[in-house]
């Protein structure tokens, strides 16, 4: 069980409690965070950023998207963009 949690930390999942340490980074700093190396900061920094619908990600964001290699931040993102 422990491999296939790791597997999906390495993918980008984060859990609500993992994101709640993020939420109150300024904007800048969570864009900062999309080019980041963990998945799973890049993929907090996506959903507060689109929950908080902030206009100056939008670019960042589209970025992040065409770049990003690991499944559930590019799920995050897409989300964001279908939703925002």
């Amino acid at each position: 069980m422990v491999d296939k949690k790791m597997a999906r930390e390495r993918r980008g999942q984060s859990s609500t409690a993992f994101e709640a340490s993020y939420r109150d980074l300024s904007d800048d700093r969570l864009i900062e965070l999309l080019e980041g190396g963990m998945s799973m900061e890049r993929t907090a920094a996506a959903r507060i950023l689109g929950q908080r619908k902030c206009s100056t990600a939008l670019l960042p964001l589209c970025h992040a998207l065409e770049t990003e290699t690991a499944l559930y931040c590019r799920i995050s993102i897409s989300c964001i963009q279908q939703h925002g």
